[in-house]
């Protein structure tokens, strides 16, 4: 496989220099099925699971403590026998014909998320977790006096919570994406609107609060042929536990 300089410039919060960063990756169009690479898919966890476990938490006072790991993908260990060139630059340090035989997942590795994903969740099985069959991301340990629960959440540049990209009035990016191929003025005075509501309302989310009841509340809806583009129909739904929004969809 290639290989190829990954170099980011990482800023502080006043747009200054805070440090150079260099990171070797994979160049995937190199890889190929069944040669340097078998299985790629890797379980996601569900943001459902995430909300109703943040709902628990509010209404038990349980403790939420939050861990990042750093350069995960790195720590995986690879199951394929695969070989790499040289990085550039260091062409010159290796023999002529010698290769790199990679033994840990590299950037960019279509396995490397499968792969760290396997590492820990063997780690943490040994540790007497048992692994969700809802979430295969959630893994639980029952105490004499406490429980534990284990969420694992791919983060690349995201806000997990306070996100409200489903409050916007009538969901108008879906509907103004489906106009891309022919985009009119009004369509722009959308797009306006939309990127105007995002920027005066960072501060927006959801509020997760203690409740005292232990209801489980459902609510749907349907717009039929409600939409004068093409006459299609609309549902919706939200679920709320313990008095706290967990599912929504349209």
């Amino acid at each position: 496989m290639g290989c190829k300089w990954v170099f980011m410039v990482k800023r502080k919060a006043d747009g200054s220099i805070g440090r150079f960063k260099a990171r070797l990756a994979d160049k995937v169009f190199t890889q190929t099925y069944g040669i340097d690479y078998q299985e790629t898919s890797t379980p996601v966890a569900k943001m459902n699971s995430i909300w109703v476990l943040l709902s628990l938490a509010a209404n038990l006072e349980w403790p939420l403590q939050q861990l990042d790991v750093k350069s995960a993908f790195l720590h995986g260990d690879l199951e394929e026998e695969a070989y790499m060139n040289p990085p550039p630059g260091f062409e010159n340090t290796f023999e002529r014909g010698r290769v790199c035989k990679l033994k840990k997942s590299l950037y960019e590795l279509k396995q490397s998320p499968r792969a760290w994903f396997d590492r820990f969740a063997r780690f943490i099985l040994k540790c007497g977790h048992q692994q969700s069959h809802s979430d295969h991301m959630m893994f639980l340990k029952h105490g004499k006096e406490d429980k534990l629960a284990i969420l694992i959440v791919y983060v690349n540049d995201i806000i997990l919570i306070g996100n409200d990209r489903d409050e916007i009035e009538d969901l108008r990016v879906g509907v103004v994406s489906q106009f891309m191929h022919s985009p009119n003025v009004e369509h722009m005075e959308v797009v306006f609107r939309i990127l105007k509501y995002l920027k005066t309302s960072p501060g927006k989310g959801i509020l997760f609060s203690k409740n005292n009841h232990l209801w489980v509340e459902a609510y749907t809806d349907a717009d039929w042929a409600g939409s004068f583009a093409d006459r299609k129909s609309a549902s919706d739904y939200c679920t709320f536990v313990r008095g706290n929004l967990v599912t929504r969809k349209s």
